[in-house]
């Protein structure tokens, strides 16, 4: 509802870092610092980017870049969209991170947890299906991984 009446409540989607939206020149800059490393991390039904950091202080972004060469951003978007929409916005937005990329090669890694990986897959799938509009810029190319965290492929008993 809040989406169809264009409520300023409604969640866009968004990267973030910290909980802080990540303006397209802040994008820039972690691409540049990261040398074109990055690592999306995708939240499941229902959650946000916040709830990578444990109550105990452990955050798996965090956690991931110490035992790699990777800078962590969060994808928070609404759950409550058809996984397809979710998963053309984010083919656009990826596409538009890769477009940040031009001096660096980006080398993007994706940890999706449940529903998270669904949008992942549409995502994926709209950027092949439909390149000129979702990949001009070519980040399925520039995909390196993907990991899938009980992605729920055949069906949920919540559904």
């Amino acid at each position: 509802y809040l989406e169809q009446e264009d409520n300023p409540l409604a969640i866009r989607m968004q990267f973030r870092v910290d909980g802080k939206l990540q303006t397209d020149a802040l994008l820039a800059q972690r691409i540049r610092e990261s040398k074109g490393r990055l690592l999306l991390l995708v939240h499941g039904s229902c959650m946000n980017d916040l709830q990578w950091l444990q109550p105990n202080g452990h955050d798996h972004g965090a956690a991931l870049m110490e035992d790699s060469d990777l800078s962590p951003i969060y994808l928070h978007y609404n759950s409550g969209l058809h996984i397809s929409d979710n998963g053309k916005l984010l083919a656009s937005h990826l596409n538009r991170l890769a477009g940040l990329s031009q001096h660096e090669t980006l080398a993007l890694h994706i940890v999706a947890h449940s529903m998270g990986g669904l949008v992942v897959r549409s995502a994926c799938h709209y950027a092949a299906s439909d390149p000129d509009q979702f990949d001009d810029n070519g980040w399925l190319d520039k995909l390196q991984k993907v990991v899938f965290l009980g992605s729920p492929y055949h069906g949920a008993l919540l559904e």
